[in-house]
């Protein structure tokens, strides 16, 4: 489990991601390739994540097991975004995050608002 999150970090580096942390959310960099803007929710918790949403709409209900992660191809835009366990009960939660290109929420334990404690 150590060892997926630990190559998906790497992979996101690599990648060119920015990250979001803490209650404040990150603009990424922009991307000078035309193309839709990426987010990629890894999962740090030991819950599974059972949904994602942006700005209220559900973008994935596939679960997200705990030391994983997903990407997600969305269009540039300044989004709410929300991830519940399989109770609906919400993991993390930003509001108004900006993303114009690649972008990492990472979902940790007890993280409530921002993804981070």
């Amino acid at each position: 489990m150590k060892w997926n999150r630990l190559m998906m970090l790497f992979v996101l580096l690599l990648a060119g991601c920015e990250e979001l942390t803490g209650p404040v959310a990150l603009t990424p960099k922009s991307t000078s390739a035309p193309g839709p803007a990426s987010l990629v929710v890894v999962n740090e918790s030991s819950e599974v994540i059972c949904a994602v949403f942006l700005s209220g709409t559900l973008l994935d209900s596939r679960a997200i097991m705990p030391g994983e992660g997903m990407a997600f191809d969305i269009e540039p835009g300044t989004y709410d975004l929300r991830a519940d366990n399989c109770f609906e009960v919400p993991l993390a939660w930003v509001e108004n995050v900006t993303i114009d290109g690649p972008l990492a929420w990472r979902i940790v334990e007890g993280s409530g608002p921002g993804g981070e404690q």
